[in-house]
């Protein structure tokens, strides 16, 4: 079997899909010509497959039998039923004939540089965004306010650093509402002076686990809990040994949230 060179084998389909399409809706070549403005030989060299019409005058002729350009090129339409939806073009818009009629008037060099522009326009397009495509793993977090880890600070005045930041779930744990900076030594050595914590609002809080809490009268720190119910006290505990326990009645004491790493 031969086998036609791409460019050929386009201009031979298009050479056969217009003698096919002109015959089908009644045109004669002197007709067609005269609707498509231009001169019966050239219709016929266009037939006969010496040549191809330029990219703005294959638009004209796929519009004029409302088929798809990438159709008339490829496809042997005299094949394809009537009914075929890929053969069926939507009505062009003002716009779109503007810039039909504008590409008609470029040389064929300053055609292609269109074309090539257009198809990377499309491909671009085409292609996932990456942001939009992390938008379920990405959320929005309160950072930039700090807790003591040593004497309390005060939580007003963190108020006002507060703002929100886009991060990815799999960067902190499941939970997190806000991201705190701790600013003192008293957790240390596991929880240095300005590094984060992670912690989940809630007011409730388990004995011996870690907090973010309200001391009254004093502020914000972030301790261990430990909760002596019998006498209705809570001891704040710093993981640091220089540092003594605190003991509060229960309602000096206001937890905040939990502290998930």
């Amino acid at each position: 079997m031969l086998y036609l060179p791409y460019n050929l084998r386009r201009c031979h389909v298009f050479a056969q899909n217009l003698k096919y399409l002109r015959i089908k809706h009644g045109f004669d070549q002197q007709q067609f010509a005269s609707k498509i403005h231009r001169s019966v030989s050239t219709i016929s060299e266009w037939e006969s497959g010496k040549y191809t019409p330029k990219a703005g005058i294959l638009a004209d002729i796929a519009h004029i039998f409302n088929v798809r350009l990438d159709d008339m090129m490829n496809i042997d339409l005299s094949k394809v039923s009537d009914a075929a939806p890929s053969t069926k073009l939507v009505e062009l818009t003002t716009s779109e004939e503007s810039h039909i009629h504008t590409i008609r008037q470029l040389t064929p060099d300053r055609q292609t540089k269109v074309y090539k522009f257009a198809t990377s326009q499309l491909d671009e397009q085409n292609e996932p965004d990456e942001e939009d495509a992390d938008d379920d793993n990405v959320i929005d977090i309160i950072t930039g306010r700090a807790t003591a880890a040593g004497s309390p600070i005060n939580g007003d005045d963190q108020d006002g650093l507060a703002t929100m930041e886009r991060v990815s779930v799999t960067d902190i744990p499941h939970g997190t509402d806000e991201i705190v900076t701790v600013d003192g030594d008293s957790m240390e050595p596991y929880y240095p002076k300005y590094s984060q914590i992670f912690v989940h609002w809630q007011d409730t809080i388990e004995d011996g686990e870690l907090a973010v809490v309200h001391v009254c009268d004093e502020g914000v720190t972030f301790k261990q809990i430990y909760l002596d119910d019998d006498e209705k006290k809570i001891i704040l505990h710093s993981l640091n040994d220089k540092y003594d326990d605190r003991e509060f009645e229960a309602d000096e004491i206001h937890i905040i949230g939990k502290v998930l790493n």
